[in-house]
């Protein structure tokens, strides 16, 4: 798992190095350059995140519902973390027949 770990993470290094060559071929200091990798990154993390931390609570409310709970609603909270602002569902759970 390790090595397919590693092999995966490369292949996503080399697309944004990739992408990112493209933007700094108009740039004109590194300055600029680091910056618009810390966007890149910045959003990346962000997503990647968002996507871990969604997962985790679609799996907690997979395993409430197991257990007999419903989800009355499920609004979408934001919170800012180290990448910026995330967008989360933050579902209510009750159990049928009790409100």
């Amino acid at each position: 798992m390790g090595d397919d770990r590693s092999k995966r993470i490369a292949e996503a290094i080399a697309l944004l190095c990739a992408e990112l060559a493209d933007q700094a071929s108009s740039m004109s200091s590194a300055s600029d350059i680091e910056a618009a990798t810390v966007t890149v990154i910045r959003d990346v993390g962000r997503r990647v995140l968002t996507g871990v931390l969604q997962g985790k609570i679609d799996a907690g409310v997979a395993t409430a519902k197991r257990r007999g709970l419903a989800v009355d609603r499920s609004p979408r909270v934001t919170f800012v973390g180290l990448y910026g602002a995330m967008e989360l569902r933050s579902p209510y759970l009750h159990r049928r027949g009790e409100g």
